[in-house]
């Protein structure tokens, strides 16, 4: 370990150090004697191991039903496949990456659940290569292999909502794409490489606005790495600046202009900038965000307790370390970044927390060796040298044997019920299978709730560009006027069928926001539609129950339930 350290340090300290000289100072480390064949193929089997158990997991869990989020960006990616226009036939304040992300992969594999988790298999595995190939070159094979491994296991934990394609695994792709170039540019500095990282974080971006902090992050990286060396070239330094902001800003200008282009500039300003500034501004009470966080964090936590201790004293420890300023820097623009990028609103949702993990992965790495080190005082033996990898592997071992119900599931919709509780993602297959039976496919759907899942189940159109139903009831300026507007846009559609969602999470009505919109529902929809389809919801571990035809009732015992509505005057057929 001592030799390890010394040698990592004499190449970052040396500025004149060529790439042939990097990737033997990095390699040598774990046998002084054969250098390349030991510890690199070491590094690789076990990273290959872990990919494979990854592989593994992710392959029981490919059929876990869609959850709201998913359905969004599946039912938007579809959109783009049929040449619709995001912003304009549906509303979101997120940017356009991730529907474009579905699109690829329903286009490659299909809408399923499957498919769409195949390809988030697809994209995890990539983010885990590309994380260990970053750090390999930057700090060593070791810290790389164990900050990898525990990014695996956290990326795919329940307590992360790891099994869904949340908009957080594809900003990690880019991102880790864009410190992969950044590892290059470090050896070299050319400007060609400052201009694709810069591309790639601003690809981050367009999956969610929260990778904007990560653009930050990449533009201290690449300052540091000229304002750490012995004669600053202010030339180089502004060059490579230059062509990193070029590379930042080229995906959000290309977007503008396609806006422009489809005439959807101005509700695509009005979601992702107006209303997301509102959007962030309601969870402001203090009581509230310590709620939120902790409701959250502490499953984290209880899953991987010393993963998590050791992450947090790395933040101390890396300065007791032997790494070198930059790789201090380096880690801690990473930790700082990261964790900012989980904070936006401060909602802290489980999947947030994904951003965070290179972070996290680091610094257990960090604190690993270094208490390590300090154990072994310096021996070089293949006991020590397995150590780090050996015991995030097993802690990860004991977590999948503590929960064989999540991590080796051969019931997907229990997966999905322990995540989501009585949210209806189970049940909306179902629904969505009624729907397809009982109207034409140019027919269109209205949801009354935040299930856009249905729709993809049934694979029909919106009534409405509204998906969700949430900035009608938020405590935000724009309320009354968007529950008008979805009024005037299922009025005019006339949609053939109506689902109302009366599940509490798919509204999470706020306190005094108007109520125009259930005033309606409670008149247009007696006068218009007949009942044709009930589910009752019980909160309890209960199966929910289905009703059809004249089966269907207004008479449910559960608190939550689902109504499914059809055009007074049109026939009804079988749901099988």
């Amino acid at each position: 370990m001592a030799h390890l350290s010394k040698q990592v340090f004499y190449f970052m300290a040396n500025k004149k150090a060529n790439k042939q000289n990097h990737v033997k100072t990095t390699i040598s480390a774990a046998d002084p004697n054969n250098a390349k064949a030991s510890s690199f193929d070491y590094c690789k089997i076990a990273l290959g191991l872990i990919v494979l158990l990854v592989a593994f997991i992710r392959y029981k869990l490919l059929a876990v039903p869609f959850e709201r989020d998913e359905g969004e960006y599946a039912y938007i990616g579809n959109l783009f496949l049929q040449g619709g226009i995001p912003y304009l036939d549906a509303y979101n304040m997120k940017l356009p990456g991730t529907y474009g992300m579905y699109s690829i992969i329903i286009a490659l594999f299909g809408s399923s659940p499957t498919s769409i988790h195949f390809g988030l298999m697809v994209v995890n595995i990539v983010t885990i290569i590309l994380l260990y190939l970053t750090l390999k070159r930057l700090f060593n094979p070791m810290i790389a292999l164990v900050s990898a491994t525990v990014y695996s296991l956290l990326s795919i934990s329940l307590a992360f909502y790891g099994f869904a394609a949340h908009a957080t695994h594809f900003i990690n792709l880019f991102a880790m794409l864009g410190l992969y170039f950044y590892s290059i540019f470090y050896e070299n500095k050319k400007w060609h490489y400052a201009g694709l990282i810069g591309l790639m974080f601003g690809l981050a971006l367009l999956m969610k606005q929260q990778a904007a902090l990560l653009i930050v992050m990449a533009g201290v990286m690449i300052i540091a790495t000229e304002i750490l060396t012995k004669h600053i070239n202010w030339k180089k330094l502004f060059k490579n600046i230059f062509a990193y902001s070029i590379g930042a800003i080229i995906p959000y200008i290309i977007v503008l202009l396609i806006m422009i282009k489809t005439g959807a500039f101005a509700k695509f300003w009005f979601w992702t900038v107006e209303y997301a500034r509102s959007y962030t501004l309601i969870n402001m009470k203090p009581e509230k965000i310590k709620l939120n966080f902790h409701s959250v964090f502490d499953g984290m936590f209880a899953e991987y307790p010393i993963i998590w201790l050791l992450a947090f004293a790395g933040i101390v420890l890396v300065w007791l370390g032997k790494q070198t300023l930059f790789q201090k820097v380096f880690i801690l623009s990473l930790y700082l970044f990261c964790f900012a990028a989980v904070c936006p609103g401060f909602f802290f949702r489980q999947h947030y927390f994904i951003l965070a993990l290179p972070a996290v992965g680091l610094l257990y790495a960090i604190s690993i060796e270094y208490l390590i080190e300090f154990i072994s005082k310096g021996k070089n033996n293949t006991f020590f040298k397995v150590l780090p990898f050996a015991s995030v592997l097993l802690m990860g071992l004991i977590a999948m044997g503590k929960d064989k119900k999540y991590y080796f599931s051969t019931n997907v919709d229990e997966v999905n019920k322990r995540a989501y509780g009585y949210n209806p993602f189970v049940e909306a297959a179902e629904i969505g299978k009624f729907i397809a039976n009982n109207c034409n496919e140019d027919d269109k759907v209205a949801i009354l709730g935040s299930e856009p899942e249905i729709l993809v189940y049934a694979n029909r159109k919106s009534a409405t560009g509204y998906l969700y139903v949430y900035p009608l009831v938020e405590p935000q300026k724009y309320n009354l006027i968007m529950q008008n507007e979805m009024i005037s846009e299922i009025e005019k559609a006339k949609p053939k069928i109506i689902v109302f969602c009366s599940v509490m999470p798919s509204w999470l009505t706020m306190k005094g926001t108007p109520t125009v919109i259930f005033d309606w529902i409670n008149k247009y929809l007696p006068e218009n539609y007949d009942l044709v389809g009930m589910v009752d919801i019980p909160k309890t571990a209960e199966r929910s129950q289905f009703y059809w035809g004249s089966e269907a009732t207004f008479k449910h015992k559960n608190e939550n339930y689902i109504y499914v509505l059809k055009r007074k005057a049109t026939k009804l057929s079988s749901s099988n």
